[in-house]
């Protein structure tokens, strides 16, 4: 999971026999779904709007970008 990836990237960076980190990875997982639902329940809350497959990604981001709203002139700086 790509989250566990980066929750955890010290915890598997440390782990080097590949086969071990594998299986921490999907241990890892595991517990991580089970505390936060998952992508079901990412989508149901509308933490998540959809998922795209990888092969998808830049016509989807092209897609949504051209959505969105045109903005011409200046954009001011918030406050720091």
């Amino acid at each position: 999971s790509a989250a566990v990836e980066v929750l955890h990237r010290r915890e598997l960076a440390a782990e080097r026999d590949p086969q071990a980190r594998a299986r921490l990875v999907l241990r890892l997982a595991a517990v991580h779904e089970a505390t936060t639902g998952g992508l079901a329940r990412a989508l149901e809350c509308g933490a998540v709007d959809r998922v795209v497959e990888p092969r998808d990604t830049r016509s989807a981001l092209v897609r949504t970008l051209a959505e969105l709203p045109q903005r011409r002139g200046s954009r001011p700086n918030g406050p720091l």
